[in-house]
């Protein structure tokens, strides 16, 4: 599927580029006004980076309540 094969490309250029953070590759690969700038921008300014960072503290969270649940048995 497309989205499958966009993660897999982003994995390979993210091996290829080792010394670049993520954001100089998308800066890199992402032309003005072009679809991928018009995409994020959409993720943007619906809110998506901050909904994505709340589920990640949200596991975060739970991870650490597991992990001491389990050390305590």
């Amino acid at each position: 599927s497309l989205v499958l094969k966009t993660f897999e490309g982003t994995a390979k250029l993210a091996q290829a580029h080792p010394n670049q953070t993520l954001g100089q590759l998308r800066e890199d690969v992402t032309s003005g006004k072009g679809t991928t700038f018009a995409g994020l921008e959409a993720l943007r300014k619906g809110r998506a980076p901050q909904i994505l960072l709340k589920g990640l503290e949200a596991a975060f969270k739970r991870a650490a309540q597991l992990s001491k649940a389990f050390k305590t048995k």
